[in-house]
């Protein structure tokens, strides 16, 4: 019951479907940007229909906006995968986070190379992509030695 009004399970399940209906339209509307202000934007998209429009709590680690991550990237129009909004989300929080990174050369396609990493070592790499001008190809290769480095299980050979 909401506010003393019986609502239909189906009723809700209509009324999210639209809600992730309209956040698809937008996020296909935003493909048309480039760079930070892309990743911007795909973040405002999440936090307007997700979020109440709080930008602030689009972080990865927010159950809502993985459960939102994934009804977006199901719906047939989305023109992202779950693994891109997952990566320009974190990038957003590292870009909100970090004036350095707004004022470097890198791209948000550097910041998301290494999202998945510990605070330590995405500052470390993403220093070094600064300072020895990696391409993004480059950072991914050692953004993926440091997972292994970490994770202590034998190669599949």
């Amino acid at each position: 019951m909401v506010r003393g009004v019986r609502v239909d399970a189906s009723e809700k399940l209509v009324e999210c479907d639209a809600a992730v209906s309209r956040a698809v339209r937008d996020l296909v509307d935003v493909e048309r940007s480039v760079g930070w202000k892309r990743v911007i934007r795909v973040a405002e998209v999440v936090a307007r229909h997700f979020l109440g429009g709080d930008a602030s709590r689009a972080t990865c680690a927010n159950r809502v906006v993985k459960r939102s991550i994934r009804r977006l990237a199901a719906h047939p129009d989305c023109p992202l995968s779950r693994t891109r909004l997952a990566e320009l989300i974190g990038a957003y929080n590292d870009y909100r986070a970090n004036t350095r990174l707004r004022a470097s050369k890198l791209t948000p396609s550097h910041v998301a190379a290494v999202v998945g990493l510990v605070t330590a070592e995405r500052k470390m790499l993403l220093d070094l992509a600064v300072a020895e001008t990696l391409s993004v190809r480059e950072l991914k290769q050692r953004a993926r030695a440091v997972r292994r480095c970490r994770v202590s299980r034998p190669r599949a050979t």
